[in-house]
């Protein structure tokens, strides 16, 4: 992946109103202006097009821009695109946004899996800020994908139906993408391993340097993609990096599956903001 981070590197960021091309280490003399007209101190150039540089469709990438578009009406935007002179990858759509902080442009980032990001503060040369990592097979980023989620505290029979859910999943072929974190979610990762399905493990951390022994031989079958928000030096799993792991892993998805949600915990919380693709299993 070092190899796209440096054609990231080494492109050219061209904003729809502007001449002069954004590059990385350069801090470019118009946006500067427009920072000045718009009195903001920071900004931000994203695209929602291509999620794990993996090339999606026109139309999906249209439609995934249209979105991201309606997640940016709190800022000034400027239209614009994103070219690699190598030639390394297609042309995309994307935004300049004015007056957004880092922690801000790295969270939309990471809603729509970018590997990175430009962001830029007055004064200060652009900087290319990685917000998105993975080991395995990024392609299956393209597959219909649903989440799973379960709180700690559950009932033996919503184990037992957990289980069931799995198997009917790996059995059909689906694609799930959960943390796999606590021992309900362990387990179903258990009877998804059984089948040939794709899968994605969402960690709360960086990137482990070495994997459980049971995702080598789906690693290498291409049948395992483990992403992460986080960098390799963030190496234990906290509260709230968790929280931010669900909500990758939510927005990602096209499903939410519930298998349990405690009252007033974290999984209650999140799934009462996507209703529209959420079910609990009975």
């Amino acid at each position: 992946m070092s190899e796209i981070i440096a054609s990231y590197n080494q492109a050219e960021y061209f904003v729809d109103e502007i001449g002069q091309p954004i590059r990385v280490g350069e801090i470019n003399a118009e946006v500067e202006n427009l920072l000045q007209k718009f009195n903001a101190s920071s900004w931000s150039f994203i695209t929602a097009w291509n999620p794990l540089s993996v090339e999606f469709s026109a139309e999906e990438n249209f439609r995934r821009n249209h979105k991201l578009k309606e997640d940016l009406t709190d800022y000034r935007i400027f239209e614009g695109e994103g070219r690699d002179s190598q030639g390394l990858w297609t042309p995309e759509r994307s935004f300049l946004i004015l007056g957004i902080s880092r922690s801000q442009a790295k969270n939309l980032g990471v809603k729509y899996g970018q590997r990175a990001i430009l962001f830029g503060e007055k004064n200060k040369p652009c900087e290319l800020v990685e917000t998105f990592f993975t080991k395995g097979n990024c392609e299956i980023i393209r597959r219909e994908k649903t989440a799973f989620l379960c709180s700690r505290k559950v009932s033996a029979s919503v184990v037992l139906k957990c289980y069931d859910w799995a198997i009917a999943q790996r059995e059909a072929g689906n694609c799930v993408i959960s943390g796999f974190h606590s021992q309900i979610e362990r387990d179903v990762l258990h009877y998804l391993l059984k089948g040939s399905q794709p899968i994605i493990v969402a960690l709360a951390r960086g990137l482990k340097k070495q994997l459980e022994p049971e995702l080598t031989e789906p690693l290498e079958k291409g049948r395992l993609l483990i992403i992460s928000p986080f960098a390799d030096k963030i190496n234990r799993v906290s509260r709230e990096n968790a929280l931010i792991r669900n909500r990758m892993m939510i927005d990602l998805a096209d499903k939410l599956t519930v298998g349990f949600a405690e009252t007033g915990g974290m999984t209650e919380k999140l799934i009462e903001k996507c209703p529209a693709k959420t079910e609990f299993i009975r």
